[in-house]
């Protein structure tokens, strides 16, 4: 990041990967856990996807992430974007966080 001044909140973004390690499949062949992690100036986007667990309802209906939603809107109030979304094969999550 080039602004060294900017204060970035410890672990903010390690509730998706949680979410992908323990709600999702990881150990298919066919649709692999991805990370991918984007750095702009005053802009972090990660997005993670992962195998849909069938045997779950909803992997986003779960403590995990409504703490992390909560915790989002008090660190970042409007200035976040959180996205996820599943098909039937995988699910997506999406943050975006600005300075």
């Amino acid at each position: 990041i080039e602004n060294q001044d900017l204060v970035i909140p410890k672990f903010i973004l390690l509730p998706l990967i949680q979410n992908a390690l323990s709600q999702g499949y990881n150990s298919m062949e066919k649709y692999p856990r991805k990370i991918k992690i984007s750095v702009f100036e005053k802009l972090i986007s990660l997005d993670v996807t992962n195998h849909v667990n069938h045997h779950i309802e909803d992997q986003k209906a779960n403590e995990l992430i409504e703490n992390y939603q909560a915790r989002l809107h008090y660190e970042f109030e409007n200035q976040h974007t959180l996205i996820m979304n599943s098909n039937a094969y995988t699910f997506r999550s999406n943050v975006i966080l600005k300075f």
